[in-house]
């Protein structure tokens, strides 16, 4: 008798366990998927900048148009979202509509993404 309790309760967690789906995975492949995407960022101190990228964002063009700098960026191991970073020490991670943007290695400017894939 307790054979089969034990089996049927772990047949049924194993069976709720796999109803649960990552949702914003789904949301998050939307921007990966094209072949040209184009981001535009806006954020606090007037910071306003495009971010453009031709191969899955493997690498990317950060235009900052607060301070008139273009930056060539490449994919680099992030845990959550995309990371972009250069060997100047500047980066880049975002995820669905948000991210952040380090200039230097001691600042940063919080984002949002206003616009994206056109």
């Amino acid at each position: 008798m307790i054979r089969i309790l034990f089996i049927f309760s772990t047949i049924f967690i194993l069976g709720a366990c796999s109803n649960f789906t990552d949702k914003t995975v789904t949301n998050f492949s939307s921007i990966t998927n094209e072949s040209n995407q184009k981001l535009i960022l806006s954020g606090k101190d007037n910071f306003s900048a495009e971010l453009t990228s031709k191969d899955n964002w493997e690498t990317a063009i950060l235009k900052d148009k607060s301070n008139l700098k273009e930056y060539k960026l490449k994919r680099v191991i992030s845990g959550d979202g995309i990371k972009l970073s250069n060997t100047e020490g500047v980066s880049i991670q975002f995820k669905k509509n948000y991210g952040f943007f380090n200039p230097t290695k001691n600042k940063e400017i919080d984002f949002e993404i206003i616009n994206s894939n056109e």
